[in-house]
C-alpha cells in the first residue's frame, strides 16, 4: 500500500541534527484527560481521502475497515506499536462507525472537520505591534499571525507565522527573550490518552520568551502560516489543522534569521 510505505520511510529518515535538550511545550500538562475522548480522521497532509481501521497497532495487519476522513471516531485506549511518520510509535485503539479496530495516532486530530481555508476564518486584521526601546525586538500580531523583527524603528525582517490555538492560545503581553536553545525537542506534557498530546517534536531552534513554557520556534511539521492558520481550518493539502499549543511557530528560514541576531532580553511584543 502505498501510504504504508509513505509513513515507514518518513518515520525512518534522519533528523537534520542532532536533539540535544528536550522540554515540555508547556507547563500546564495537568490538564491530560482519560481514554474514551472525540477525535477526527484527517488526510496525514497528503491528501489522503480515508484511514484506514487495523486489526492491531502496525498497517502489516488486516485492515478491518476504511474510514472517510473528517469522521468522528471514539479514542477507547491506546498502545505503543510500529512507528510511522512523523517517529511516533503510538496507536490509539478506536470506536467508529465501521466498527472497532486501531487506527495510527498521526491520522486522528482532536479538530472537528472544517471546510474553510485559513484566510477565510482569519479576523479582521488588528494594530501592528510597536517597536520597542531603540534595540532589537520582536513584534508578533495575533490577527494577523505575523512577526516583525525590529532594529531600533527599522524593520530587519518579517514573515507570517502560526500562533497558539483557541483552546490553548498565545499570551498577549510585553515579555522578553529568556534563554536560545539549538536543537530543541518538545516533548508532550499531556499522557497519550489526552486529546492534546503529541508526539516527540524536533526543532532548529527555539527562544524562549516565558518560563512556563512558550517559545518562537520553527514547526518541522507544519506547512502553512499567515492568518487564520491559528484557527480550525482546511489547508491546501486537505488536512484541518489549527494553531499550536501556545508557541509561536515560524518558518525555517525566519527562526534561521531570529536564532543569531536576537540577543537575550530582547524585548517581545504580543498584541492582539
Amino acid at each position: 500500500m502505498r501510504r504504508r510505505a509513505f509513513l515507514q520511510m518518513a518515520a525512518i529518515m534522519p533528523a537534520t541534527a542532532l536533539v540535544t535538550r528536550a522540554m515540555p511545550a508547556l507547563a500546564d500538562g495537568n490538564d491530560a484527560q482519560s481514554a474514551g475522548w472525540t477525535g477526527y480522521t484527517n488526510s496525514g497532509g497528503v491528501g489522503y481521502s480515508s484511514v484506514y481501521l487495523y486489526g492491531g497497532p502496525s498497517s502489516q495487519g488486516a485492515v478491518l475497515a476504511s474510514v472517510p476522513v473528517n469522521q468522528a471516531v471514539t479514542v477507547a485506549g491506546y498502545a505503543a506499536g510500529e512507528t510511522l511518520a512523523p517517529a511516533n510509535p503510538i496507536w490509539y485503539s478506536v470506536v467508529t462507525s465501521q466498527g472497532s479496530g486501531w487506527m495510527y495516532s498521526g491520522l486522528v486530530s482532536r479538530i472537528p472537520p472544517v471546510l474553510q481555508p485559513a484566510a477565510a476564518v482569519a479576523p479582521p486584521p488588528g494594530p501592528l505591534p510597536a517597536a520597542i526601546g531603540n534595540g532589537r525586538s520582536i513584534g508578533i500580531s495575533l490577527s494577523r499571525q505575523h512577526l516583525w523583527a525590529y532594529d531600533g524603528g527599522n524593520v530587519a525582517w518579517q514573515a507570517d507565522v502560526t500562533t497558539g490555538a483557541p483552546d490553548k492560545p498565545t499570551p498577549p503581553g510585553l515579555y522578553a527573550i529568556q534563554r536560545k536553545i539549538p536543537f530543541f525537542k518538545f516533548v508532550s506534557p499531556w499522557a497519550p490518552t489526552s486529546p492534546f498530546w503529541y508526539p516527540d517534536s524536533p526543532t532548529h531552534y527555539a527562544l524562549q520568551f516565558r518560563s512556563d513554557g512558550f517559545y518562537i520556534h520553527d514547526a518541522p511539521w507544519r506547512p502553512y502560516y499567515g492568518p487564520g492558520t491559528n484557527l480550525p481550518h482546511m489547508d491546501p493539502d486537505g488536512t484541518v489543522r489549527a494553531g499550536s499549543h501556545g508557541c509561536v511557530n515560524t518558518q525555517l528560514d525566519t527562526i534561521e534569521f531570529l536564532a543569531p541576531w536576537t540577543p537575550i532580553g530582547a524585548p517581545v511584543n504580543i498584541i492582539a
